[in-house]
């Protein structure tokens, strides 16, 4: 009778936590205007033949735009439909990091590390984005869960099978996913339950999938050491990344500062407390391990080194934690951290929902505040006037203006000065072909893109209204020197019928008629 009122406890818990990790994963799940990564997002998913013409020259594997199609045909391509596919395997991810937990260690375990996932800022940010994340999150779950499930029992060919799948579906979505397979079949390996001969037939089955993408992995990778925003990371990269996996992106410095040293101290107590014979090894190698080699990798081979990257890692550090905190002897401390770990969490949460970014760049590098469109297209919408273009000098506004727009004729232009581009990544880019493949076919029948204009020293004048767009991939209101160059020269050149300030987007109507 006491064990079946624990089970039901147990599962009671577990079900509260999905409810409450759903709810927080679907609580305004549109509020925030898509950015950047999430029109892409749709853009490839829609225009999918297109997409796989020249994935070998993006950054990312294929699959999730697949995915993305598949979700958009059956549902459409709202905010809110587009981001509840990620919203839907976040939340589906919580009994699974319960489950792995329980295998590694014991039920307490496997609670305590599926309510840091379920509350964490990081996980609800992604769940709510319309990228490959949280499908890659899941997919990593299933798969070392299927791995460790085959150790406890006795398992035929056809599990083996879909193991292969599941594992093959997760290099689709993450590259890093190999980071988790390479340990999990050396532990198994060592297993004698496991037939030798069911893990030849694993590997084959992977490889034989994986060899028509190597030539395409090969030029991406080329690429990205050739071109690339990332930087090489520093050496307070992996403190800060584990503080992301706890804080996301919203806590501010003293929390991020304040949960750092708790995790380094808790990190070397685990250390101390380390079982070799265990699954203690497997656990390191799930979640510090791969942040160490990607680190030395982003130093060495290419850049490729970002806390949003390393998120399937996230999941077995949060078993970690939850080990240490359930081997502590004196539960006054269990609780005490405990609490204050929810407490921070519970803050950067907060701050993530009213759309707040108070910690400085480094805690989070490459992600932007999420911050509305809406203000500033609504009243370009309202007056605007056949004819008119909308040109853009900073490329962090094109996609997101061209998905608001995307009812509208209208045609936008990215315009530049390519002496004043001082970003090297975006000055690159734009030389290697003045029409840029944003292909706008999902918008419209047939082809639509936008182009990339030189803004020279020559003065050209025109029959239509421009509406220039300024800002800057923080919305801070600093512009940067291309964007400042284009405008001054926009200013110098043009009659200025109208100017306006929105959320970090400075709009200026000119007319491009010459002057009387």
């Amino acid at each position: 009778m006491i064990n079946k009122n624990k089970i039901r406890v147990r599962n009671f818990i577990l079900f509260f936590l999905v409810a409450l990790g759903a709810s927080l994963r679907f609580y305004q799940l549109s509020f925030f205007d898509l950015w950047y990564d999430e029109v892409y997002s749709v853009i490839g998913a829609n225009n999918l033949a297109y997409f796989l013409r020249i994935f070998a020259y993006r950054y990312q594997p294929p699959l999730y735009y697949m995915i993305l199609h598949l979700w958009i045909n059956l549902f459409g391509d709202g905010e809110f439909v587009i981001r509840s596919l990620s919203s839907f395997f976040g939340s589906a991810s919580i009994p699974f990091v319960f489950i792995i937990g329980k295998k590694f260690y014991n039920n307490y375990v496997g609670l305590i590390s599926a309510l840091i996932f379920t509350i964490c800022p990081l996980h609800i940010w992604y769940a709510q984005e319309a990228r490959m994340y949280s499908l890659s999150v899941f997919f990593s779950l299933v798969m070392v869960f299927m791995f460790l499930k085959s150790v406890d029992l006795k398992r035929g060919f056809a599990w083996w099978f879909l193991i292969a799948v599941v594992s093959i579906i997760n290099i689709y979505l993450n590259y890093f996913t190999v980071l988790l397979l390479l340990p999990i079949i050396i532990f198994i390996a060592g297993r004698k339950k496991i037939s030798f001969s069911r893990l030849i037939f694993l590997l084959s089955l992977i490889i034989l999938f994986l060899l028509p993408f190597t030539f395409f992995f090969y030029k991406q990778f080329s690429l990205i050491r050739r071109m690339f925003w990332l930087d090489s990371p520093q050496f307070y990269a992996i403190p800060i990344s584990l503080g992301n996996f706890l804080l996301g992106y919203n806590a501010s410095f003293g929390q991020f500062s304040a949960a750092i040293i708790l995790i380094s101290l808790a990190i070397i107590i685990w250390l101390f407390m380390f079982n070799s014979k265990g699954k203690d090894s497997l656990l390191l190698s799930y979640s510090i391990l791969p942040l160490i080699l990607l680190f030395f990798a982003g130093k060495y081979l290419a850049p490729v080194y970002l806390s949003r990257y390393l998120i399937i890692f996230s999941p077995f550090f949060y078993i970690l934690i939850s080990s240490l905190i359930m081997k502590t002897k004196c539960k006054k401390i269990f609780c005490l951290f405990l609490s204050f770990l929810i407490i921070l969490m519970s803050f950067s949460l907060f701050n993530y929902y009213q759309g707040k970014i108070v910690a400085p760049l480094r805690f989070h590098h490459g992600v932007p505040a999420k911050k509305s469109f809406d203000k500033a297209i609504d009243i370009i919408k309202d007056n605007i006037l056949p004819g008119d273009l909308i040109a853009h000098s900073h490329v962090s506004t094109i996609p997101s203006f061209l998905y608001y727009f995307k009812d509208s004729p209208l045609n936008q232009i990215y315009l530049t000065i390519p002496e004043e581009q001082k970003d090297e990544y975006w000055r690159r880019r734009y030389s290697l072909d003045k029409i840029i493949a944003i292909n706008k076919g999902y918008l419209n029948e047939g082809q639509y893109g936008y182009s990339c204009y030189i803004f020279g020293k020559e003065k050209k004048y025109y029959n239509f209204r421009m509406w220039l767009i300024s800002s800057n991939w923080l919305r801070n209101g600093i512009l940067g020197e291309h964007a400042t160059a284009v405008r001054k020269r926009a200013m110098r050149r043009f009659k200025k019928i109208r100017s306006f300030y929105r959320d970090g987007i400075y709009v200026d109507l000119y007319d491009l008629k010459k002057a009387d």
